[in-house]
């Protein structure tokens, strides 16, 4: 084949242009074992590479597995690894249970911790009823007080 038709052909098929009846021809020309000019040397192995694994036939089950590169022995250990992992996050969480954050304590009431904030805020209220109470029961006698402190008065300024 001439030089320059192959080159042509090349060209166009590393720019991805090229027929199939132009990649034969190059197939054809590559395949041959004699008269391959020296320039084309690096195509050479390529195409040859081409023919030899285009003769490769397997399978119409085993093209799957041979593309994902899965087959039986494959299978099994990615079953095993699945099922270790399984048994792996069940083991942890019965040995090691979900630990909760510490609680917040809003309250003590007879040196317990109150967790729940509306005990708290009703026992809080209870004891400032209570405190308020007191104070209101005490004050009850004040005011005779005051008229004490107005009779001493007027007596003082009798003197």
């Amino acid at each position: 084949m001439d030089y320059n038709k192959i080159k042509t052909l090349l060209d166009k098929y590393f720019e991805g242009k090229t027929s199939l009846s132009e990649e034969n021809l190059l197939s054809e020309y590559f395949n041959q074992t004699y008269d391959i000019h020296p320039d084309f040397e690096y195509a050479k192995d390529m195409f040859q590479y081409f023919k030899k694994e285009s003769g490769i036939c397997c399978e119409e089950n085993s093209g799957k597995q041979r593309l994902l590169g899965i087959n039986g022995s494959h299978k099994v250990r990615i079953l095993i690894a699945v099922a270790a992992g399984f048994l792996l996050i069940f083991i942890t969480t019965l040995f090691f249970p979900i630990i909760e954050p510490d609680k917040k304590a809003y309250a003590y009431i007879n040196g317990e911790p109150v967790y729940d904030s509306d005990i708290a805020l009703y026992e809080a209220q209870d004891a400032i009823y209570k405190l308020t109470h007191n104070f209101n029961t005490g004050t009850e006698n004040l005011s005779n007080l005051s008229k004490f402190y107005e009779i001493e008065k007027k007596l003082s300024k009798s003197k």
